[in-house]
């Protein structure tokens, strides 16, 4: 992959999970460009559905971009109301603004981890959906030439997989 998205917080903190393993493999550069670029905006928390580009590292992978996932609302895990609308709003803008960046930097390839739908609670199945749908949206649009070529989703967890394997056969079917 030429980029990997990362599920990032409002502080580009990278302790543990998806960020943490990335800063392990990559090393301690990808924080203090973390550090940096936090630093610029003045030391104020990122919005949701903002996403900054560091390096990648000792990655394979050329850069880094860390997505601010929005956090669901511990109260309203089923239920549609207001305010889910506004996480699907931002989780759109998660990868909308990843795949912005890809074509930015000409970049070719691309991949997604299930944004938000870890310690921040997303309900898993929900975010395959808007996943999916940021995606096609991009892929559907003739306004431009696009250089982004493959876009992957990466999870390591069964039960992840298994839902964006569903997500993906109830969309083009087992052939594929």
């Amino acid at each position: 992959m030429d980029a990997i998205v990362n599920a990032a917080n409002k502080v580009l903190e990278h302790a543990s999970g998806l960020a943490g393993a990335i800063v392990k493999e990559g090393g301690k550069i990808i924080q203090q460009e973390s550090n940096d670029l936090f630093y610029k905006n003045n030391g104020k928390p990122f919005p949701d559905g903002t996403v900054v580009v560091t390096g990648a590292g000792k990655m394979a992978c050329k850069f880094v971009f860390h997505a601010v996932g929005p956090v669901w609302p511990g109260s309203r895990k089923t239920e549609p109301t207001l305010y889910t609308v506004q996480e699907d709003i931002d989780l759109e803008l998660c990868i909308s603004n990843s795949i912005k960046e890809a074509e930015a930097r000409q970049l070719k390839s691309l991949s997604f981890p299930a944004i938000s739908s870890g310690i921040f609670g997303y309900p898993k199945e929900r975010c395959a959906v808007v996943l999916f749908n940021a995606v096609e949206k991009h892929f559907l649009k003739n306004d431009s030439i696009k250089t982004l070529q493959e876009v992957r989703f990466t999870n390591f967890d069964d039960k992840t997989v298994d839902i964006f394997e569903a997500e993906f056969k109830k969309r083009y079917g087992d052939s594929n």
